[in-house]
């Protein structure tokens, strides 16, 4: 079978029916023995960033895995995120209750400069984000509030609605540049998600869900007009990721999962989802269809039994996911916890199609921009053949059909 089998459905005169492939493990990589705090893709897709807690940042190919370059820090980087250009990579950690924010030149590691954010950050997750325009740097400010810096010289623009008294977990920008989501709270202090107001730190509305113990990650979609809530696992604890509208924060829809990291996917149509399966001592991927909150793919059997998740991230292209892993391990009677970092292949899946007035079809998927090659085949003793030329984007005409025809959407060799 073809690398990187998306769906597979017959056609009539239009689609009939649905399969589903499982991705391929495309490659693992084991950072540091110690964990993995943090993860970020650069805006072209080639480089990730993560931060180790052995106190150093990792440069790795997306490509493959392999090694670009090591930075090493005075504290760990428990947040890193690209600039939206790619030429700079933002850090935040923090060294005897100091937080401080570092800018680094991603060419070639050089340190930009250093911002000391707060002097108190106990409890506090130091979370990071650029601007859509990458004008500004959001970061943690005297521990309970959100402060911008200008990326160009350090200096401090405004500061923004944090958490009353919670901790701050999560801080990310809106993909128009209008609002920032700022997640925070535990075990009951200041619980929910503040949604500010970027022009001028004004707070339109919080948004609390329907648990005790704070929000740990809110992620807006690629439009603008959803964020994704997932609530803080504390313990054996796990509420329900809700979906919310941003211009009120009203509830668009909810489903029954268990999560250690959301993503949206590049064209918003897919969620992926992570958790550990304490149960079974496994981790779970899973990945949801937003329209509809169907669960399309579901996968325990990836390298991480016995571990635990950390951050996820889609690449640009849309057809690979990035895996954060922290396995638990004992080595000479001690505990450690080794980081690993891991690619698989996205489910690619329907979702839709449309007939045209010829008797042809317009079938549709998600999976981010491609490229990707449509294939048919007449019967299952046939082999699949291709049809037309690879395609960008997450759509494709096919001709009108006769019964017994299949179709499928394949990840070309090589992406």
């Amino acid at each position: 079978m073809t690398k990187g089998a998306g769906f597979l459905f017959a056609c009539l005169s239009v689609v009939a029916g649905l399969g589903q492939t499982n991705p391929a493990v495309i490659w693992t990589e084991r950072m540091s023995d110690q964990f993995l705090a943090s993860m970020a893709v650069s805006p072209d897709g080639t480089t990730v960033a993560t931060g180790v807690g052995d106190r150093t940042i990792k440069f790795l190919r997306v490509s493959d895995g392999a090694s670009l370059r090591t930075i090493p820090l005075l504290e760990s980087a428990v947040s890193v995120a690209f600039s939206p250009d790619g030429t700079l990579l933002a850090s935040c950690g923090s060294s005897s209750l100091q937080a401080w924010l570092r800018l680094w030149r991603v060419s070639d590691g050089t340190l930009l400069r250093s911002i000391l954010t707060a002097s108190d950050v106990s409890g506090n997750r130091l979370p990071l984000a650029f601007s859509p325009d990458g004008v500004q740097v959001a970061a943690v400010v005297n521990r309970t509030n959100v402060g911008l810096w200008r990326v160009s010289d350090g200096t401090p623009v405004r500061a923004l609605r944090g958490s009353n008294g919670g901790s701050i977990n999560s801080i990310a920008f809106s993909p128009d540049g209008a609002r920032v989501a700022v997640a925070s709270g535990i075990r009951g202090q200041d619980v929910g998600v503040h949604v500010v107001r970027v022009a001028d730190g004004t707070l339109e509305h919080s948004i609390v869900p329907d648990n005790d113990y704070g929000v740990e990650q809110a992620t807006f979609s690629p439009d603008s007009t959803l964020l994704a809530v997932r609530p803080f696992g504390y313990s054996s604890f796990k509420g329900n990721v809700e979906i919310r509208r941003v211009s009120d924060g009203g509830l668009s829809r909810t489903f029954l999962m268990k999560g250690d990291a959301v993503a949206f996917s590049p064209d918003g149509a897919a969620l992926v989802t992570t958790w550990f399966d304490s149960i079974r001592g496994r981790a779970v991927v899973e990945f949801w269809r937003v329209s509809d909150l169907a669960l399309v793919a579901a996968y325990d059997d990836l390298p991480w039994v016995g571990g635990r998740f950390g951050p996820v991230a889609y690449v640009p292209a849309g057809n690979r996911v990035l895996l954060g892993g922290n396995v638990t391990m004992t080595i000479d009677m001690n505990t450690s916890s080794r980081g690993t970092l891991t690619m698989i292949r996205a489910p690619v899946f329907f979702t839709g199609t449309t007939t045209i007035a010829d008797g042809s079809g317009e079938i549709r998927w998600t999976g981010g921009a491609g490229p990707y090659q449509v294939q048919v085949r007449h019967d299952w003793s046939n082999p699949w053949s291709n049809v037309g030329t690879p395609v960008n984007g997450n759509s494709a005409v096919v001709p009108a059909t006769a019964p017994e025809t299949y179709y499928r959407v394949v990840v070309p060799e090589g992406f």
